[in-house]
């Protein structure tokens, strides 16, 4: 179980909008979710929930490449505290 401590991004594209947050950890056991996205048959991806350095954030295929980078350009100016307000990020749609 996570607790989310504050919104860092909102992310806007012609599709969706996102949010995402800085949580922290509580309790419980990595990847032993009943969620949807644990279910057979639903969505496509993977979820294997992995411990990932900071540092490699920007070359995976986490989130939108626009939040990656302002994640990791805002972390390593700020630390843990990443920023002080939500920041809003237009996103445009990768074919």
């Amino acid at each position: 179980m996570v607790e989310p401590i504050k919104k860092v991004y909102t992310y806007e594209s012609e599709r969706s909008i996102e949010y995402f947050y800085v949580c922290k950890w509580v309790s419980g056991e990595l990847g032993t979710g009943q969620g949807e996205e644990f279910q057979a048959g639903r969505n496509n991806g993977v979820y294997k929930p992995t411990a990932i350095k900071i540092a490699d954030i920007p070359n995976l295929p986490l989130m939108p490449p626009e939040v990656a980078e302002a994640f990791y350009k805002d972390y390593r100016k700020n630390g843990q505290e990443v920023r002080k307000a939500a920041k809003k990020i237009n996103g445009t749609i990768r074919r």
